[in-house]
């Protein structure tokens, strides 16, 4: 396994299991009573523990690595949106915002990890 297949492997792990618990998250915040920044949480979490599990199926078969940079690109994009819906909102919880930053932000290692395996294969 190459070097930039092994640390595409180790981010997406750690964006699964980020994901995994930033849903956790959203789903105890929403029984603690409902808020839409509380659903942004939710959906931010679940849609980056889907692209963990992808990235870390994909650093197994590098030359699929093209097919992953675009469901990066729009899943970093989905957290991004929710962590800045969750920031407007009128009551957002601080958690919700700083939960669905975290995976923004995860996403976007991921997105560029995934990137780099590409443009690696395009060398050869």
């Amino acid at each position: 396994m190459s070097p930039d297949a092994k640390k595409l492997k180790i981010v997406s792990l750690v964006t699964m299991f980020a994901g995994i618990a930033v849903a956790v998250v959203g789903i105890v915040l929403i029984t603690d009573g409902f808020d839409l920044s509380d659903l942004f949480a939710l959906v931010s979490g679940l849609a980056t523990m889907v692209l963990g599990g992808s990235g870390a199926r994909v650093a197994n078969v590098p030359s699929s690595a093209g097919k992953l940079v675009p469901q990066a690109g729009v899943i970093t994009a989905v957290d991004v949106a929710a962590a800045a819906g969750s920031a407007l909102a009128v009551s957002g919880q601080i958690v919700a915002v700083v939960a669905a930053a975290l995976v923004a932000v995860l996403s976007l290692a991921l997105t560029l990890a995934a990137a780099g395996v590409k443009k690696g294969l395009e060398k050869i």
